[in-house]
């Protein structure tokens, strides 16, 4: 990837988060590549993570795993 002129390596497990703005270049060696690029619009709310769950609040989470461990996730 070329940030401002600037050329940067990723590794096999990465997560880059690249800019809202501008070009993204990709340049591979020898081996194939596979790459996953994701977009959205900004939702500007907060963001509380843990395992498998995101959700809003460290609360909600709590919830989700109390769900979870309760069988409420099954179909």
């Amino acid at each position: 990837m070329e940030a401002s002129g600037e050329e940067l390596t990723h590794s096999i497990g990465q997560l880059a988060v690249y800019e809202k703005t501008g070009d993204i270049h990709f340049k591979t060696g020898k081996s194939n590549v596979g790459i996953y690029l994701a977009a959205g619009k900004p939702l500007n709310e907060p963001i509380a993570r843990g395992g498998p769950f995101v959700m809003n609040t460290r609360s909600e989470i709590m919830e989700a795993f109390e769900d979870f461990k309760n069988g409420k996730f099954e179909s």
